[in-house]
């Protein structure tokens, strides 16, 4: 019984540390947007005032890309650009990389491949990633 009393208010205190940390969540804090003010040297006022603008480069480089070590037959490679691979988020933005109609891969030094999403997905993610995000920066 004792040990029950202790598992609950751990969770309990868990719970509460955590639910403080999403309310105090500022528009500097969503996903990608480090990557995005590093680059485009963008002050806290710049990203709180203006974060929705920034929404589709935040999600391209939180959620639209990814490295893997071969490519599938079929996929699109670009060989104009090879990225360093070593931050990928921040050399997605500093190359100007955009999306295309279909998914696009680009070599990288470290010897695999970043493949970014087509524009329709990160349309659809940038569009629930504002959702997402207005629900947490309402709280």
């Amino acid at each position: 019984m004792k040990n029950a009393w202790i598992k609950g208010a751990m969770t309990f205190a868990v719970l509460t540390l955590s639910s403080g940390t999403i309310l105090a969540q500022t528009a500097v804090d969503l996903p990608g947007m480090d990557a995005v003010m590093a680059v485009k040297k963008l002050t806290k006022k710049d990203v709180t005032s203006n974060w929705q603008s920034y929404a589709a480069e935040a999600t391209l480089v939180s959620q639209g890309w990814t490295e893997v070590k071969s490519l599938k037959a079929g996929l699109v490679l670009n060989e104009t650009v090879i990225l360093p691979g070593v931050d990928v988020a921040t050399e997605i933005l500093e190359l100007g990389l955009e999306t295309k109609e279909q998914a696009e891969a680009y070599k990288t030094e470290q010897g695999t491949f970043v493949i970014l999403a087509s524009k329709a997905m990160i349309d659809k993610w940038t569009a629930r990633y504002i959702v997402n995000a207005q629900a947490q920066l309402k709280k």
